[in-house]
């Protein structure tokens, strides 16, 4: 368990960071052309959540023929998408923007539950020590709770604020987990949530096909995800209960701040409050 810890807190990002930076180098290195004029012009791309400069993102994502014909948001290959000084993908700078300007996570005291967690998101809502933070992944090791969130080992109401960000396309009966998020959540608690999402088309699922390997691939884009979500995805959520509002990059960022970010200007994310 100690060295688990050791190897997930300094070993894993120790690692990862040497990665990214040979990569950061080797782009730099296969496109002179772009290293060059944006010396020239000054113009680099921020990163909005550790702040640095870089003069190009990394690629990031997986190459999906159908993520890339039905314009899947959030999910398939993506140029720029990953901030090559602290790993930061594109859909979690847009989250930690939601999370900064319309929450009060940063700054309230509250029970969390973040599901699946993101290590560099974790490490920036334990920076405030009002925080009671619990994590949970149904993967053991991977988290501070072994949960499946269809059924969660949690009392009613028992936390202010919950995050899942890209989860429930890989659960089976995601209508089970909705349903638990909103039990274990506070009266006047809020539930942020993100998923890859198609807006041209209603949620797809074929409950006939192997829920696994290349019927997934070729009926939602990637061999782990059980659905493809649609534009009625905010009905699912508010079907369970929930108060749901939906936020959109483009309506929520400048194009200067979406161009300098490398965020999707259709970036969604969903955030859902349990009324009292």
């Amino acid at each position: 368990m100690i060295w688990h810890e050791i190897k997930r807190i300094v070993v894993s990002p120790f690692l990862s960071s040497i990665a990214m930076q040979i990569r950061y180098v080797r782009e730099i290195i296969c496109h002179p052309r772009s290293f060059y004029k944006a010396l020239l012009k000054g113009k680099y791309f921020k990163c909005n959540f550790c702040h640095k400069k870089a003069i190009r993102f990394l690629h990031a994502g997986n190459d999906s023929e159908l993520f890339h014909r039905l314009h899947v948001i959030g999910a398939g290959r993506r140029a720029n998408a990953c901030c090559p000084h602290c790993g930061s993908l594109d859909r979690i700078r847009w989250i930690y923007f939601v999370l900064q300007r319309y929450t009060n996570l940063f700054t309230g005291s509250l029970k969390v539950l973040h599901i699946a967690p993101e290590e560099i998101l974790r490490k920036k809502i334990l920076r405030n020590k009002n925080v009671d933070y619990h994590s949970g992944d149904i993967i053991a090791g991977r988290a501070d709770w072994q949960i499946d969130i269809t059924n969660m080992p949690f009392e009613n109401e028992s936390f202010d604020f919950i995050i899942a960000n890209h989860v429930l396309e890989h659960v089976i009966f995601d209508r089970e987990a909705i349903h638990e998020f909103f039990r274990c959540l506070s009266y006047g608690g809020q539930l942020l949530i993100s998923v890859p999402i198609c807006l041209t088309q209603a949620t797809y699922e074929n409950r006939l096909i192997n829920s696994s390997g290349s019927d997934c691939v070729r009926e939602y884009g990637q061999k782990d995800h059980v659905r493809l979500y649609g534009k009625d995805f905010r009905v699912r959520l508010a079907e369970a209960g929930f108060v749901v509002t939906e936020y959109v990059a483009q309506d929520c960022l400048s194009k200067e701040e979406i161009r300098d970010y490398c965020i999707n200007s259709e970036e969604r994310a969903f955030l859902c409050y349990k009324s009292l």
